[in-house]
């Protein structure tokens, strides 16, 4: 089993539609990113945990996806005690934009996804999705009309 370890602040930052939500509204931006994930690994089998500066407020249903909140520390020293402590973190991908914390996930042999990659992954995810639905909508009698059979 893989483990995708998620700067969830950092990647919150990145995505559309998220990112632009104001600050202090902590709980709103934490739950519209743990949907947007929660669907986009839907159908992976591998271990998520999104790490979040901060207190717990409302728990949040996040389904498969383990939400790790740093409390008095910050997300990314979390992080990095999560990576020390694993077994084996060369199964650990950690999705990160944070300098800092990439090089020491390098380090412990981590593999390493920055959250831009991770947002155009989701965002074309999004729209491949979108594509799919439009497309089963469309039903038979008006395919064969838009071709003329």
């Amino acid at each position: 089993m893989n483990y995708y370890f998620i700067d969830g602040n950092n990647l919150a930052g990145k995505l559309k539609g998220i990112s632009n939500i104001k600050a202090g509204q902590n709980q709103l931006m934490r739950e519209k990113l743990i949907s947007v994930l929660s669907r986009y690994y839907s159908k992976d089998r591998n271990q998520i945990i999104v790490f979040f500066d901060g207190f717990t407020r409302e728990a949040i249903r996040a389904g498969r996806i383990k939400i790790i909140y740093s409390n008095r520390k910050t997300a990314d020293d979390e992080i990095k005690e999560a990576i020390a402590n694993h077994k084996n973190p060369r199964l650990i991908t950690l999705i990160t934009s944070d300098n800092n914390l990439r090089e020491f996930g390098k380090a412990c042999s981590c593999r390493i996804k920055s959250c831009e990659e991770l947002s155009l992954d989701i965002e074309a995810s999004v729209e491949h999705d979108d594509e799919k639905e439009r497309i089963q909508k469309i039903s038979n009698s008006e395919i064969k009309k838009l071709f003329g059979i």
